[in-house]
C-alpha cells in the first residue's frame, strides 16, 4: 500500500457478477483439472502405439555356468548390443539376448479399447465440476454484495434514525428550558441518541468488513473502497408463481451437480465393461530392434555383424484362476452400484434445496409486507406524535417511544428486503440457473 487515497470503485451487481467469473482461482483450478482430463484421454487414446527406444547393451561373464547337457563349465564370455527399435507397454526387445520374448503380460487390449471410453466420460465428469464451480463461485459473489448493498442500505437508514433522535434530543431540551420537561427526560433522550450512535458505529463496521470480504470475492485490492451503485435496497424478482414441481423439473435437467453425477454413473459402465472383456482380451506382446550385436570367448569381440528381431505375442490371462478377474469385475460393478446411488442422493439433495428455497422465497415475501405495513404505521404515529409535542399537547417523552419504533421499523425493512433477495438467489442457484447480467436485468 501507498501514501494515496484508496481507489474508489463503483459496483453494481452484474459487474460484481463478471468479475468474480473472471478472477475466481477456484474456476481457474477448475479449468486446469479439464485441460488434465483431456490430456489423459489422449494418453489412454495413445497407449496402443509402440514407443522408440535407442541404446546400448553389454553383458560380460567371468565363472562357471551350466551347459544345456548339465555340464558345468568354466567360461569367460562377452557380449553387447547397440541399437533400437519399437516395442508396445513395457516389454522389453529382445535386443542382445538369445531366443523368443517369454509369454508376459503387458499391453491389454481390454484397457486399449475401454481406457479412452472411461477417460472421456471423466472428461464430462470434470466439465461439470467446473460448471458447478461456477456457479458456486457466482453465489459467493451475489451473496457477497447483497451483504455490502444490505450494510450499505442499514448505514444510510442509521443516519436517518441519528437525525430523528437528535430532533428529539432538542425538543426535550427546549420543552426543559420551558419548565415543561425534567431534566431527567433529557437525559433519557441523550442516552436513547448515544445507543443509536454506537449501534451506527458498528453498523459502520459491518459495512467496511462486507467490503473488504466483497473485495476478496472479486480478488480486488483490499484497501479498494467499494460503493453500490443502487441508492436504496430493491428487492429481486427471478422467479414467477412457478410451482416446486415446475421448479424441480427445471434443477434436474439444469444442475451441474446431477449432471456431473451421472457422468461419473456413465464412466463407471466403461470400467465394468473393461473388467467383463479382460479375460478374453490378449494381451499383446510387439516388438521389433535392430543393430549391430557382437561376441566372443574371453575380451575378444571378432563376430560382430547386424542383427534385427521381430517379436509378436498375444496372450490371455486368466488372473488367480479366474478368481482374480471375477473380484475385478465384483468391484467395477460395485462402483457402478456406488456412483448410481450417489447420483440419487444428490437428485434428493436438489430436490430438497429448490423446495426449502422455495419455501424460504414464499415466506420472505410476505414478511417484507409485513415490515412495510409495520413501518408505515410507527411512521404516522411517530409524525402524529412529534406534531403534538410541536402543538404542545405532549410532552417529548411520550414520542420518544414512537422515534424508538420507527427506528426499529425500518432495520427490520431493510433486512426483510436483504432476507428476501438472499432467498431469491439462493433459488436461482438451486433451480441451476445461471446468475449473470441476464437474469439480473430481467429481474429488474
Amino acid at each position: 500500500m501507498n501514501g494515496t487515497d484508496p481507489e474508489v470503485f463503483p459496483i453494481d451487481l452484474p459487474t460484481a457478477l463478471q468479475l468474480a467469473g473472471a478472477n475466481s482461482l477456484q474456476v481457474a483450478l477448475a479449468s486446469e483439472r479439464i485441460d488434465a482430463a483431456y490430456t489423459r484421454v489422449d494418453q489412454a487414446e495413445v497407449s496402443w502405439l509402440p514407443s522408440v527406444r535407442l541404446g546400448f547393451v553389454y553383458n560380460r561373464h567371468n565363472g562357471r555356468l551350466q551347459a544345456t547337457e548339465g555340464e558345468v563349465i568354466e567360461s569367460t564370455r562377452g557380449s553387447f548390443f547397440t541399437g533400437g527399435g519399437l516395442g508396445t507397454g513395457n516389454a522389453p526387445l529382445t535386443g542382445g539376448s538369445g531366443g523368443p520374448p517369454r509369454m508376459m503380460v503387458d499391453l491389454s487390449l481390454a484397457e486399449v479399447f475401454f481406457e479412452p471410453l472411461a477417460a472421456r466420460r471423466m472428461v464430462d465428469v470434470v466439465v461439470a465440476d467446473h460448471t458447478a464451480v461456477f456457479n458456486q463461485t457466482l453465489l459467493n459473489a451475489a451473496h457477497g454484495y447483497l451483504r455490502f448493498v444490505a450494510a450499505q442500505a442499514t448505514l444510510n437508514t442509521m443516519s436517518e434514525i441519528r437525525r430523528d433522535f437528535e430532533n428529539l434530543v432538542k425538543l426535550t431540551e427546549i420543552y426543559a428550558q420551558a419548565g415543561a420537561a425534567k431534566k431527567a427526560d433529557v437525559q433519557r433522550a441523550k442516552a436513547d441518541l448515544a445507543f443509536w450512535n454506537h449501534t451506527e458505529f458498528r453498523r459502520e463496521e459491518e459495512f467496511h468488513v462486507a467490503g473488504v470480504e466483497l473485495a476478496r470475492v472479486l480478488r480486488l485490492e483490499p484497501d479498494t473502497v467499494l460503493t453500490a451503485g443502487e441508492d436504496q435496497l430493491l428487492s429481486w424478482h427471478f422467479f414467477g408463481d412457478k410451482s416446486p414441481q415446475e421448479l424441480m423439473a427445471q434443477a434436474i435437467a439444469a444442475r451441474p451437480e446431477l449432471s456431473r453425477a451421472f457422468a461419473k454413473t456413465r464412466a463407471t459402465t466403461a470400467e465394468v465393461a473393461r473388467e467383463y472383456w479382460r479375460p478374453y482380451l490378449p494381451h499383446l506382446v510387439v516388438g521389433f530392434s535392430g543393430g549391430v550385436f557382437g561376441g566372443e570367448a574371453g575380451s575378444q569381440w571378432k563376430q560382430v555383424s547386424d542383427r534385427t528381431d521381430v517379436d509378436l505375442g498375444a496372450v490371455w490371462e486368466f488372473e488367480n484362476l479366474g478368481l482374480g478377474n471375477y473380484t475385478r469385475r465384483q468391484l467395477a460393478e460395485n462402483r457402478h452400484r456406488q456412483a448410481r446411488l450417489e447420483a440419487d442422493i444428490e437428485r434428493d439433495h436438489i430436490a430438497a434445496q429448490v423446495v426449502a428455497a422455495h419455501h424460504r422465497c414464499r415466506v420472505r415475501q410476505k414478511a417484507i409486507a409485513a415490515a412495510e405495513t409495520r413501518l408505515e404505521t410507527a411512521t404516522k404515529s411517530m409524525d402524529a406524535a412529534l406534531l403534538g409535542v410541536r402543538e404542545g399537547v405532549q410532552l417529548p417523552l411520550e414520542a420518544q417511544q414512537s422515534v424508538t419504533d420507527v427506528a426499529n421499523a425500518r432495520l427490520a425493512y431493510v433486512q426483510a428486503i436483504a432476507d428476501y433477495n438472499a432467498a431469491q438467489i439462493e433459488l436461482l442457484y438451486a433451480v441451476g440457473t445461471p446468475i449473470n447480467d441476464q437474469t439480473v436485468i430481467a429481474s429488474e
